[in-house]
């Protein structure tokens, strides 16, 4: 079936409609996909900038403001299915982002301490400090993933170095497209595309690696076992659907736009079997 970039006109939707939230580091939208005479059209129901924050020293994500930009598009949404959809329902919505980030939510049902951007300057050079940890040979073993100050292995150890109460509050370790399915849903859940830009997890596995976090003093009970893309996590809680008009409706993870790790089988004298990250960037190696 052929597809079309999203419209400007508006299209007629009847039947199922998708509501997907795309958030890249600069700039997000809301888009809403469906059936309309056959063809695939996509329509754009939120447009917006994803602009950090600085906070003294520190750069910041600001999430709540990239909360409240989605809620507009979902709104949106909602109130096109119910006036010019003839006939249109909205039958899911999932959320992608750029890989690495990440956020924390406490025992309270709150999220845990600011939403660090990876670009803040406390993340420099880290990436060579974590081997000063846990040996540069076994974490690649364990993840197959590039060396790169910006992995959320990275941030975690700067923020746990510069004592970060979060560290204390936290309970759940959530990525970046998982705080909004948690925002949405009410549900904390990890989806696995995502939590493989972490340099946690292990593809072979596609586990956390236990290795890993306890070599660097990390609480195994933040880390919720990853899901598949494709997964079910609930539906759209009772808060938002009452601001929204997004009633009864399905929240499934969607895939990390940046990009995944995968792990090929095989024998290799000596090395251990190739990984291939592929996305937004693409990096393939063998583990020695």
């Amino acid at each position: 079936m052929p597809a079309a970039e999203p419209s400007s006109s508006e299209v007629q939707f009847s039947g199922p409609v998708h509501l997907a939230v795309d958030l890249g580091a600069s700039s997000g939208r809301v888009i809403a996909g469906g059936v309309n005479d056959g063809r695939l059209e996509l329509v754009e129901t939120g447009r917006f900038v994803n602009r950090p924050l600085k906070v003294q020293d520190a750069m910041l994500w600001n999430h709540l403001q990239l909360w409240q930009d989605i809620q507009d598009g979902l709104r949106d949404a909602a109130l096109r299915a119910q006036s010019s959809w003839t006939g249109a329902t909205i039958a899911s919505v999932g959320v992608d982002t750029w890989g690495v980030s990440f956020g924390f939510v406490d025992r309270h049902d709150q999220i845990a301490g600011p939403v660090w951007h990876y670009r803040d300057a406390r993340h420099r050079g880290m990436a060579e400090k974590i081997c000063e940890i846990v040996p540069k040979e076994t974490i690649f073993q364990e993840t197959g993933m590039q060396f790169m100050d910006i992995n959320s292995l990275c941030q975690l150890i700067a923020a746990k170095q510069n004592g970060d109460s979060v560290f204390e509050t936290a309970e759940s370790f959530l990525m970046m497209g998982d705080l909004f399915h948690w925002l949405l849903s009410g549900e904390r859940s990890v989806e696995a595309s995502n939590a493989s830009t972490t340099q946690l997890l292990n593809p072979a596995t596609q586990s956390w690696s236990t290795k890993l976090l306890d070599g660097f003093g990390l609480p195994s009970r933040w880390f919720a076992e990853p899901s598949p893309a494709g997964t079910t996590i609930g539906n759209v809680q009772p808060s938002v659907a009452m601001d929204t008009g997004l009633h009864d409706v399905p929240v499934i993870f969607a895939r990390d736009s940046r990009h995944g790790v995968s792990g090929a089988g095989g024998s290799c004298r000596r090395v251990r079997p190739p990984r291939h990250r592929i996305g937004a960037t693409s990096v393939r190696g063998l583990g020695r």
